[in-house]
């Protein structure tokens, strides 16, 4: 496909970041038209992400503008509240769809994640940018087709696999969809693993229906329905389960205590 002119605004002083999200998500609209036959947004823009307030600084403007400040205690709330511990986020505003990451200045791989535990470390904050660019402008490619939550979060931590190369989960995440099948209260980290693990089940095993479902979005009941079946089971803690059954394997063995102690051959 032909590059298309991503806008994105940034201060000066993070031209280097700016250049770095603008090749990732340049990179990331040929994977997914690869991967998912996804295509960008009509009406979207990157941002280097100083503060919450650079959506309304950059994003919305005239009418739009003064709608989203008169209802920012809505939203301003909660992302003041996640600040601290993502790098990234999507933010709409009407039909305009914004993609934020934070510069690399602001980033620090010693400090709290909302993804640790989870997602693999990174070396370098110039990795965490490029592979929360590539989540980020894959969940913008997909906020128009009104999926359920966890193909939406899904679909973007594959694309970051494939974008990085490598697995980027941590194994023995399927821990947390197998400790709680059928539950409908769960942690962030139970979500993250149903996301994922769900997902790549059905990339794995029911090749093409991914792309399918994104092509031809149908509504809520049928779709839920047909990927309940595709899991081979008629409720979803019977789907978790299948899914458990093919990935457990992956998790590391414990390590037997009597491994590497030295042999006494006198």
């Amino acid at each position: 496909m032909t590059d298309p002119t991503i806008p994105i605004f940034f201060e000066e002083e993070d031209q280097d970041t700016a250049d770095l999200i603008h090749e990732a998500a340049l990179s990331t609209l040929r994977l997914i038209d690869e991967l998912w036959r996804l295509h960008p947004p009509v009406d979207w823009s990157l941002v280097v992400l100083t503060s919450p307030d650079d959506f309304l600084k950059y994003g919305p403007t005239g009418l739009l503008r003064w709608i989203a400040r008169f209802f920012q205690h809505r939203w301003r709330p909660r992302a003041e509240a996640f600040w601290p511990s993502i790098d990234g986020w999507v933010q709409r505003f009407g039909p305009r769809i914004m993609v934020g990451v934070k510069p690399m200045r602001l980033i620090s791989l010693d400090e709290p994640n909302v993804g640790d535990g989870f997602f693999r470390p990174v070396t370098s904050p110039e990795e965490r940018v490029r592979r929360v660019t590539c989540l980020q402008t894959t969940q913008a490619a997909l906020a128009h087709l009104g999926l359920p939550p966890w193909l939406y979060e899904g679909i973007p931590m594959l694309t970051v696999d494939a974008f990085a190369g490598e697995e980027t989960v941590h194994p023995e995440t399927i821990d947390y969809l197998e400790d709680h099948l059928g539950e409908a209260s769960i942690t962030l980290m139970t979500q993250y693993a149903r996301s994922y693990w769900r997902t790549r089940f059905l990339h794995e095993t029911r090749l093409g229906m991914l792309p399918s479902i994104l092509r031809e979005p149908q509504p809520r009941p049928v779709l839920r329905e047909r990927l309940i079946q595709a899991f081979g089971g008629s409720l979803w803690e019977e789907a978790d389960a299948a899914v458990v059954e093919r990935f457990k394997g992956l998790r590391p063995k414990p390590q037997d205590p009597d491994e590497n102690v030295p042999t006494n051959n006198l």
